[in-house]
């Protein structure tokens, strides 16, 4: 997404993150209800109306994150400085 989005030159890539806790079937027994599985994270992403998602467990996000953080990094070349007016001295 993030290669598309540079080589159009156009769009935005937005990405959300969101706590998501496992839910127990219907049907599940007493003892499936009880154990609990821990949360995981959500991750999804979207390039107009192109969209994906992935979940990851909680052991994972922090190496995620690093490998996430890395990417937008990489992906920040390309970026431009906002030109500025430059202010008239006041007298």
């Amino acid at each position: 997404m993030f290669s598309k989005s540079k080589s159009t030159g156009k769009g935005t890539v937005l990405i959300t993150c969101k706590k998501v806790t496992p839910k127990a079937a219907k049907g599940a027994t007493a003892a499936a209800k009880a154990a609990k599985q821990p949360p995981h994270c959500l991750f999804r992403a979207t390039l107009g109306s192109k969209k994906i998602s992935t979940t990851v467990d909680n052991k994972e996000v922090n190496k995620f994150h690093s490998a996430y953080g890395t990417l937008i990094k990489s992906s920040m070349d390309s970026l431009k400085k906002k030109e500025r007016k430059r202010k008239t001295a006041r007298m």
